[in-house]
C-alpha cells in the first residue's frame, strides 16, 4: 500500500534520492525544503516519488498541477514489477489530492508511455558555435538582475500564448533564482530604451555558455542575444538553449544548418477527465469512449460539450462512440493535437511550452 512519508522522515527518500540521481547537497536540501508538498513511498521504503505542486496554465486557465519527480526503486527491488502497483497509486493519491495534472521529466519515453503519460509540446535545441554567430551593435542593454518580479512580467508577455505552461508568481521565480544561485548561474535582464523585453537564465560549464531558460518579447530581443552570446567567444566555444518549437529565433541565425534540433519536452498525464469542465472553448458536441486502465476513474464514456464560450463534460450512455487513450486526451487538453475534427473545433489546437520546473 502507498505511504505518505511524514517529513521528519524526508530524510529517507533524500537517501535514495543521492543514490540515483546526479545533484549536489545543498540542490537535494534545498528542493526538499522548498518545492517538495508530498513524499510517496511504500511502507518499506522500497519505490517513492516527489510531488512538487505546480500550478499550470491550461489554454489561459490556471489548473492544479504537479510535477512528479524523484521516482525511483531501491537497487535491491528492481526488476520486479513493482511501478506495476505503485504508479497508478500514485495516480490515486494525487487525484484525491486534488490534483488534475501531473508531469514529469522522463528517463524514458517508453517507460511512462504504457502507464498512460504522453510527451508534449517540442522543444528546439539550438548549439550554438559562436564563432558562427555574427557581431553587430546591440540596441539595448544586458544587466545583471535578480527580481523576480520584473522577470515573472516578461515571462508572462513572453509566454502568454502558450498552453502548459508553469504558472510563475515571482514567489516561484524566487525560488528558481535560489536554485540557480546553487549551480553559480547568473541572470541577465535585456532592456531597450528602458523597458524589460527578455532574460536569460545562465551558467558556464566548461567552455559552453548554458542557457537554462530564455524569454522574448521582441525580435530585437532576440537578435541581441545572439549578439550577447556572440561576445563570449573569446572564452567559450558554444552556446546552448531551449527554446519552444515555434520560436523564429533559429531564422536570425546565418545560417541554422546542423544547428539546431527538435526533440519532445516533459510528459504529462491527464489525472481528471472532468478538469476540462469550464474550460474556454468553441461550439459543438464530441461523445468519446476514454480507455485508463491506471485510473479507473476516468473510463468510460464521456461528452463534451462547448456552449456559451466554456466547455462542459458529463457522462454517457452513448454506444458506437470512437475510442481514446488518456494519452491522446491529455494532448487534446493540452492543445497539441486532435484525432478527431469534432474535439479540434471545440478546443483548437494552441503551441505548447513548458518551463523547466527544477
Amino acid at each position: 500500500m502507498i505511504h505518505i512519508l511524514p517529513p521528519s522522515e524526508w530524510y529517507k527518500a533524500q537517501v535514495l534520492w543521492r543514490y540515483c540521481f546526479q545533484d549536489t547537497e545543498e540542490f537535494i536540501e534545498h528542493y526538499f525544503r522548498r518545492r517538495v508538498g508530498t513524499v510517496l513511498t511504500d511502507e518499506a521504503h522500497r519505490v517513492q516519488a516527489i510531488i512538487a505542486p505546480t500550478p499550470l496554465m491550461v489554454r489561459g486557465v490556471t489548473v492544479a498541477g504537479c510535477l512528479v519527480s524523484g521516482v525511483a526503486t531501491a537497487p535491491e527491488y528492481r526488476g520486479r514489477g513493482l511501478m506495476d502497483t505503485f504508479l497508478p497509486q500514485v495516480n490515486e493519491t494525487l487525484h484525491v489530492q486534488g490534483y488534475v495534472l501531473a508531469s514529469l521529466y522522463p528517463f524514458d519515453y517508453t517507460f511512462y508511455k504504457r502507464y498512460g503519460w504522453v510527451a508534449c509540446g517540442e522543444a528546439c535545441r539550438f548549439n550554438l558555435p559562436l564563432h558562427r554567430l555574427s557581431s553587430t551593435r546591440l540596441a539595448g542593454d544586458f544587466t545583471r538582475v535578480c527580481d523576480p518580479e520584473c522577470l515573472c512580467n516578461v515571462c508572462d508577455s513572453a509566454y502568454a500564448a502558450y498552453s502548459g505552461r508553469t504558472l510563475r508568481t515571482s514567489d516561484a521565480f524566487q525560488i528558481r533564482l535560489e536554485e540557480l544561485a546553487l549551480e553559480e548561474s547568473s541572470v541577465f535582464l535585456y532592456t531597450r530604451e528602458g523597458e524589460p523585453e527578455g532574460y536569460l537564465l545562465c551558467r558556464l560549464d566548461g567552455q559552453a555558455f548554458i542557457v537554462e531558460e530564455a524569454a522574448f518579447t521582441s525580435t530585437i530581443a532576440r537578435q541581441d542575444a545572439l549578439t550577447f552570446l556572440q561576445g563570449h567567444a573569446s572564452t567559450q566555444k558554444e552556446a546552448r538553449l531551449l527554446l519552444p518549437a515555434d520560436d523564429p529565433l533559429r531564422f536570425l541565425l546565418p545560417d541554422a544548418r546542423g544547428l539546431v534540433q527538435l526533440e519532445p519536452r516533459n510528459m504529462f498525464r491527464l489525472l481528471d477527465v472532468l478538469a476540462f469542465e469550464g474550460l474556454p472553448a468553441g461550439t459543438g458536441s464530441v461523445t468519446l469512449r476514454v480507455e485508463d486502465p491506471y485510473a479507473p476513474w476516468n473510463e468510460g464514456t464521456w461528452t463534451f460539450t462547448g456552449q456559451a464560450g466554456r466547455l462542459h463534460v458529463s457522462r454517457s450512455d452513448h454506444r458506437d462512440t470512437p475510442c481514446v487513450s488518456i494519452g491522446t486526451l491529455t494532448q487534446w487538453y493540452l492543445g497539441e493535437r486532435g484525432m478527431i475534427s469534432d474535439m479540434t473545433q471545440i478546443l483548437p489546437l494552441q503551441p505548447i511550452w513548458i518551463h523547466e520546473m527544477y
